[in-house]
């Protein structure tokens, strides 16, 4: 019987931290539909063309780089709270200066951390 709870316990622990992680191109993923639905508010033209999905997949490439790397390396979840808003603030400006002044007006309406 114990031995039933052990695996159990196992089975559903591992589980447990396997959805916990994610992976570069799921970040990735998530920021741009995060950053898609956010802009399908807007009634004019605020859809991102190819170029800008381009250069927004190179800086969201590397914010999950830093993301990956701060959630390896901060052990308490107030130390990575911080380092994830960190990163946040850091490539803010960064998404901005690849989108119109209308697109950023809606991506702005709410700041987020995907993790």
């Amino acid at each position: 019987m114990i031995r039933f709870f052990f695996v159990l316990y196992i089975v559903c622990f591992g589980s447990l931290s396997a959805r916990s992680q994610q992976s570069k191109a799921e970040y990735i993923n998530m920021e741009m539909q995060i950053l898609q639905q956010r802009l399908s508010r807007c009634e004019g033209s605020c859809t991102l063309s190819n170029k800008q999905m381009e250069r927004l997949l190179a800086v969201y490439n590397e914010k999950a780089d830093r993301v990956l790397e701060a959630r390896k390396s901060h052990d308490s979840k107030d130390n990575l709270s911080s380092a994830l808003l960190s990163i946040d603030k850091e490539f803010s400006p960064k998404v901005a200066a690849i989108l119109t002044v209308e697109q950023r007006k809606y991506s702005q309406s709410l700041h987020h951390s995907a993790f």
